[in-house]
């Protein structure tokens, strides 16, 4: 059934769009509240955190499904939901899971990854250094204040709010 339902929102509402959104080289931020509701947004998210609670293998075949009409897309939920919820679920406390995770499965924020320094960032940036010290949860709140510097570092970086260092 999910698969079915997310079958038919890309053929609905992605494949007609996906070539002006690719020509535009925009990611269609308008779309995010659609991807939210359908719970797209926190697919391995426990739901007392406002996720779908879903398996990994499901979550794997919503990519698929995602993919088949907007790459861009998919790789886009795929990291929200892996490289920067994934990360929180896993390594941070359960006052920095319970401030974050329900606005990102809400749609209110994206999530990212900032690279580690030497895994194609330059060794010793600054603006690396400072997106490692601004990992969700630790000495920075506003994680918007960093993206427009880290832009050319993090996949994604001017559409993200929520940026996971390593």
């Amino acid at each position: 059934m999910i698969r079915d339902t997310v079958r038919a929102f890309v053929r609905e509402r992605v494949v007609p769009r996906a070539a002006e959104w690719n020509e535009a080289g925009a990611f269609p931020s308008e779309i995010v509240p659609e991807l939210a509701s359908l719970g797209l947004l926190g697919l391995t998210v426990p739901a007392d955190l406002g996720g779908a609670g879903l398996d990994t293998l499901t979550a794997a075949l919503v990519m698929e499904e995602l993919g088949a009409g907007d790459g861009s897309i998919a790789l886009t939920v795929a990291a929200h939901n892996s490289l920067c919820i994934g990360h929180l679920l896993v390594g941070a406390s359960e006052e920095q899971r319970r401030r974050w995770i329900p606005a990102l499965v809400a749609g209110e924020r994206l999530g990212d990854v900032v690279p580690a320094v030497g895994a194609g960032a330059r060794i010793g940036d600054e603006r690396v250094a400072r997106a490692q010290v601004a990992a969700v949860g630790t000495k920075a709140d506003d994680g918007r204040s960093l993206l427009p510097q880290l832009a050319e570092y993090v996949d994604c970086g001017l559409i993200h709010d929520v940026v996971r260092g390593w």
